[in-house]
């Protein structure tokens, strides 16, 4: 009977583990699953803004690198990356975008330089080494990558690096923002999401005129 008892409460452990790991597992693909997607990127420029001034980094200055994600199916103007570059590209001076589809990236390379004399360099992300991305002379680099692995910590040394998908974005208080920035992160000020979405919006209908 001590045995049959013990052996039930050895059980019952056991059980009360296996449902705790569950539910964790479930939280765990929750959390996974709900960021599939940035939900802060129609307010990107404001965030951007923010972190360049804790940064100490003018918007004169400011020189990012933009990382393509490795979904090349989508249509151009439903991706997050259009979606950045169309918020960042006024008062940009320098501008380069790494790529397994570079051809995707041409008609706006030739709108930006007629509109805004903006130059933008387009790279093929397999002839891009450590080198050749030092030589960009960039200061951001925004990783639009998912999955991929074309940033290492050895390509990366030395540039504000920004992962948009890879480390979940958190709410900090007040609604702030918790950015990962490396291995560290930086907090940024709520923004007003609705100003922020109409002048996101005005600048996509602007383009789709053209």
């Amino acid at each position: 009977m001590v045995a049959d008892r013990l052996f039930r409460i050895l059980f019952e452990k056991i059980e009360t583990c296996m449902r705790k790991g569950k539910a964790q597992e479930k939280k765990g693909n929750e959390t996974e699953e709900e960021w599939k997607e940035n939900p802060y990127l129609p307010i990107f420029r404001g965030i951007m803004e923010q972190i360049l001034l804790k940064k100490n980094i003018s918007y004169r200055d400011f020189s990012p690198i933009l990382i393509d994600e490795e979904k090349p199916e989508l249509l151009l103007m439903e991706e997050d990356i259009f979606t950045v570059l169309h918020q960042l590209e006024r008062d940009l001076n320098a501008l380069a975008i790494i790529t397994d589809r570079p051809e995707a990236f041409f008609s706006y390379a030739v709108q930006m330089e007629e509109e805004n004399g903006l130059m933008v360099s387009i790279f093929q992300k397999n002839k891009m080494g450590k080198t050749e991305l030092m030589a960009l002379r960039g200061n951001v680099l925004l990783d639009f990558e998912r999955e991929g692995h074309f940033c290492t910590s050895e390509k990366v040394a030395g540039l504000c690096y920004i992962p948009i998908y890879k480390i979940p974005w958190k709410k900090g208080e007040n609604l702030d923002i918790v950015v990962p920035i490396g291995y560290n992160t930086v907090i940024v000020k709520g923004i007003d999401r609705r100003k922020e979405s109409e002048n996101s919006e005005r600048v996509f209908a602007e383009f789709q005129k053209k």
